[in-house]
């Protein structure tokens, strides 16, 4: 089939990379290279990037909500437009082009957890079952009929984001080969939550929290902002942590140091063992070498 393909960030790499072996990608939509970096060198998107290695034709249109959008994805004749991550809304204009319609790569279990930061908040609030869905466009916010789903193993956010990066791009295909048989599921309004654009707020934790909740936000945001508290008027970040056990839990700290040397986040019903941390403006750290700079 011939296929448009609009993504921009890693997370739909692995679907570009199948459709490119199975069938015609025509052209890429991805977003305009932006600064980035120490010398806020212009830097093209990972999808950009893979295109250009394969000689796949590029667009980088600020919006789709103009004629000339509309004109240019019509000259394409696009059997099916194939959209993840990409980050502009595709108004009923764009929707109503391709043959077979637009079909969108969504990291979570729809009807749950629509809009902009789906695997954040499956991990945030420790969702038992989490996973990708394959749907048809509609204009509402990922609202159309499901074609497909599966189920991941959730653990860090980098960790699951690939994994469902990967499967989402098996079952598209999949999808793509049974386009004609394959029945498209509504989605229940009535389980339908919303998954906002994740902050710094999101990555608080503080000792009132269950052992539980202060894991799910580190595991959410390790690596990027880390589960965030403030010590001392600074504020520190957690990027990795175990859950640990000690006979007796103080109830007037929330950073600990016990007799083996662990450095301890005290909790609601327990606490954790910290083993990366991060003081402001500084690089993530073991808790051997904080503990050799920063006096609790």
């Amino acid at each position: 089939m011939r296929i448009v393909f609009m993504g921009s960030s890693t997370f739909g790499l692995p679907a570009l990379k199948l459709l490119h072996q199975k069938h015609q990608v025509v052209c890429v939509y991805t977003r305009p290279a932006k600064p980035a970096g120490r010398g806020m060198q212009e830097q093209k998107t990972p999808i950009h990037e893979f295109a250009l290695t394969k000689a796949i034709q590029v667009k980088t249109p600020p919006t789709l909500r103009t004629e000339t959008a509309a004109a240019e994805l019509i000259e394409l004749q696009p059997d099916v437009v194939v959209v993840a991550a990409y980050g502009l809304i595709l108004p009923q204009a764009i929707l109503d082009i391709p043959k077979h319609g637009c079909i969108n790569i969504h990291g979570s279990l729809l009807p749950r957890w629509r809009g902009a930061a789906p695997i954040h908040h499956a991990l945030l609030n420790g969702d038992p079952e989490i996973g990708v869905t394959i749907m048809k466009m509609d204009v509402g916010l990922d609202t159309g009929p499901m074609l497909k789903k599966g189920v991941v193993q959730g653990h860090t956010f980098t960790e699951t984001h690939d994994v469902m990066a990967e499967l989402g791009g098996v079952l598209l295909i999949d999808v793509l080969d049974h386009l004609d048989t394959i029945t498209p599921e509504i989605q229940d309004e009535s389980l339908a939550t919303y998954a906002h654009k994740v902050t710094k707020v999101d990555a608080t934790i503080t000792p009132n929290m269950p052992v539980q909740n202060v894991l799910n936000i580190i595991h959410t945001f390790g690596g990027n902002f880390g589960g965030r508290f403030t010590y001392k008027g600074e504020t520190l970040a957690i990027h990795t942590a175990t859950n640990c056990t000690m006979p007796d839990q103080p109830d007037d700290a929330s950073l600990i140091k016990d007799d083996k040397g662990r450095l301890l986040f005290v909790c609601s019903d327990g606490m954790i063992e910290i083993q990366s941390i991060q003081r402001s403006g500084k690089r993530i750290m073991t808790t051997k070498d904080f503990l050799n700079g920063f006096k609790l």
